[in-house]
């Protein structure tokens, strides 16, 4: 059946849209979340449209998405906003798709909000557990932020996947995680790069002292309390 010129029978559509979402990368602008807005967002089953209840089908619903997934939650509740309200004219009407072209294609919105939708939802990290969150920080904070190879192995996963995310993480985490929240991460990787930076800088001066001798094994000697003897290599 075809709605607004758009045949919805047509497997193909979804990577159109794909296709069209790529070609208009970089046009929309993420407006930050609201200040009272909830971490967690569940998918809506139903919304009154018009004073009537409005069931949307399951393929149609938005995902659960967190805050520390990084989606445009803010637009994509619009496009949700959006979906629902065509769902509803065109059962009011008596011209919805087949259950089995709702599905193929996974919206019922006009070419651009469709490839809008699509893409934000590619853009979002849903496979990413708040566990996996919490390890990134903490990997972040034992590596320093910039070291992804290192981040990757101790998160044992691959190191593009570590690499979109930490983009995505320095980008929205400002204004996508609660503030508390970000504010923590913050400190945690922070005090955890001051350690590292410590450290190189020991080992800066220690290799320092040891090239202003010809023979360190044999020029360094130590002074030992008590009866305590200790090798070079102690």
């Amino acid at each position: 059946q075809n709605f607004e010129g758009v045949d919805y029978s047509d497997r193909d559509l979804r990577n159109q849209l794909r296709l069209m979402a790529a070609n208009s990368m970089g046009k929309r602008e993420r407006r930050p979340p609201p200040t009272n807005y909830n971490p967690i967002i569940q998918p809506k089953k139903s919304m009154l449209v018009n004073n009537r209840k409005v069931k949307l089908p399951r393929v149609l619903r938005l995902p659960r998405m967190e805050d520390h997934q990084f989606y445009n939650r803010e637009r994509l509740l619009e496009l949700d906003k959006l979906e629902f309200e065509t769902y509803a004219a065109l059962r009011e009407v008596g011209e919805l798709p087949p259950r089995e072209s709702i599905e193929a294609t996974g919206t019922l919105l006009d070419p651009s909000s469709a490839a809008e939708k699509l893409e934000l939802l590619d853009e979002g990290f849903g496979n990413w557990t708040r566990s996996q969150y919490f390890n990134f920080v903490k990997a972040c904070a034992k590596s320093g932020r910039d070291d992804l190879s290192s981040i990757a192995a101790e998160m044992e996963i691959p190191l593009e996947d570590v690499t979109a995310y930490s983009e995505a993480f320095w980008k929205y985490g400002p204004s996508e995680l609660k503030k508390d929240e970000w504010e923590r991460a913050m400190t945690n990787i922070t005090k955890g790069e001051q350690k590292i930076a410590k450290k190189k800088k020991q080992g800066a001066l220690l290799q320092k002292f040891l090239l202003s001798f010809d023979n360190p094994r044999v020029e360094m000697t130590f002074a030992n309390k008590g009866t305590a003897h200790f090798a070079l290599e102690q």
